[in-house]
């Protein structure tokens, strides 16, 4: 039976070595190259963080399989222990030197989301959660807001490797800039969903997803009280299958406008 205590642990530590990587970068030499179009971009680094993170887990938990951004050839999800890893979510901001980026670990148990750490090693906050055990940002609770769409910000996702959602995209955004305080882009799905699950945001949405993008994140949103499914209110798929999301409070999804 897994320690789901012990697990988050374990992964609380491998994020961090992650985030030493990160921060080590020698931004005149990242390696940079283009994947599926010229906005999908890869870095040396995110090969070298996600390599550490398959071998420091896989020295933690012997039965453990991955299913990561760069590099992966397993789409078998129903395992004992599947860990699901974006090792820099935000590669255009770490490119371009803004300092918005995180290393994203999720983990999946036949199945299921079990447990969720997202860290951006540039502000130092650790986003951790597991089942039944509560969200925590730097080992202190954390809750989604209480208040109304209307009294919070929004942020986005633009699925910039989606080109063909564009127009739903600004359609959406004109929605939802009409009902709250303001609106956000910031670049990194997983940090979006956390800033949602400790309250700086009040809603975040995005047509185009991947399962690394949000796992981590998902389970932490969960755990912090939050709402999060796609563009047609169902259950997210933690599947390979890519999905449209909104995120937020019960409150602030339904007030939304996007389902």
């Amino acid at each position: 039976m897994i320690n789901f205590n012990t697990l988050a642990e374990k992964m609380t530590e491998v994020a961090y070595g992650c985030g030493k990587i990160i921060l080590s970068a020698d931004e005149e030499h990242l390696g940079t190259k283009i994947k599926s179009s010229r906005r999908d971009l890869v870095t040396d680094y995110d090969v070298r963080v996600q390599k550490y993170a398959v071998e420091k887990l896989s020295s933690y938990f012997s039965n453990a399989t991955f299913f990561c951004e760069e590099n992966t050839d397993n789409d078998d999800l129903q395992g004992e222990l599947v860990f699901v890893i974006d090792p820099i979510d935000g590669t255009a901001n770490f490119v371009f030197g803004l300092k918005h980026s995180c290393v994203s670990i999720g983990c999946l148990s036949y199945g299921k989301a079990v447990a969720g750490v997202v860290y951006d090693p540039y502000n130092d906050e650790l986003f951790s959660a597991y089942e039944n055990g509560g969200a925590y940002l730097n080992g202190k609770r954390i809750e989604v807001t209480a208040n109304a769409l209307g009294e919070t910000i929004a942020v986005f996702g633009s699925s910039p490797y989606n080109p063909d959602r564009l127009d739903d995209t600004l359609n959406k955004i004109r929605t939802v800039f009409g009902k709250c305080l303001d609106v956000r882009r910031s670049g990194s799905a997983a940090l979006d969903i956390c800033y949602v699950a400790c309250g700086r945001y009040g809603l975040y949405f995005e047509s185009v997803v991947s399962l690394w993008d949000y796992l981590a994140a998902f389970v932490i949103l969960k755990e912090a009280g939050g709402d999060i499914c796609n563009y047609e209110s169902k259950a997210l798929p933690l599947s390979p299958e890519k999905t449209s999301i909104v995120a937020g409070s019960k409150l602030t999804v339904k007030e939304s406008g996007l389902l």
